[in-house]
């Protein structure tokens, strides 16, 4: 543990999950609005959290989320449910779907930097896993790469469920989804951990496969 770096404190990121639960709901209101049903029924239930007086420069421009077409809605739906869903679990809420008021900042007590240090290699391996499955559908040339058959191993030691099934048994939206999910979660962890680090910083939902398992892993050099 690098103890020269300095986490978020627990105000700030019950403010930012608020900011991230204000976001949802507004991509969720729209995506509703486009394909029918009620927050009822949706998958993703939390409820709106109220007035944002923090961070509202991180609030998503809603001629922005009126640009992006269906499939653009749900992905970024899902990543910003990702942010949401690890916030709530840095400040030790148990439910994502049922939160307490974040307004005010609350009295929650934030996971140690030890615990957040964890959950952070643990979302950068888990992206990983998804990303090599993605690819590995998608370019049939990837399994004649050099580094393919290293790879291949190191990811049957990272399970990781889609929405309750098998990486194996999940389509190809499901994964795509998922992987969105988890880029979300990888950059509200990254923000958390360290209070140097911007909202929305290129790279922050980005993995360095040279520091897993080798460059060619990702680097695009099937021959």
């Amino acid at each position: 543990m690098n103890h020269a770096v300095v986490m978020r404190a627990p105000a700030d990121v019950s403010a930012m999950a608020m900011v991230a639960q204000a976001n949802v709901v507004q991509l969720r209101t729209a995506e509703l609005k486009r394909v029918g049903g009620s927050a009822a029924t949706h998958d993703i239930r939390v409820p709106p959290p109220g007035a944002v007086t923090r961070y509202r420069e991180a609030l998503v421009d809603h001629l922005r989320i009126k640009a992006y077409n269906p499939v653009e809605l749900h992905l970024r739906l899902h990543e910003i449910w990702g942010q949401f869903c690890l916030m709530c679990w840095s400040l030790q809420v148990e439910d994502a779907q049922r939160p307490p008021p974040f307004a005010g900042g609350g009295s929650f007590d934030l996971r140690c930097p030890e615990a957040v240090e964890l959950k952070t290699a643990e979302l950068v391996g888990s992206l990983w896993r998804l990303r090599f499955e993605q690819r590995l559908r998608s370019d049939a040339a990837f399994s004649r790469s050099p580094d393919f058959a290293r790879a291949r191993a190191a990811s049957r030691e990272i399970r990781v469920p889609v929405f309750g099934k098998s990486m194996d048994e999940a389509d190809d939206a499901a994964l795509t989804v998922c992987s969105c999910e988890y880029a979300g979660m990888l950059a509200a962890a990254r923000w958390i951990g360290d209070a140097r680090r911007q909202w929305g910083e290129p790279g922050i939902m980005e993995i360095d496969d040279t520091v897993l398992f080798g460059g060619a892993i990702a680097a695009g050099d099937a021959e």
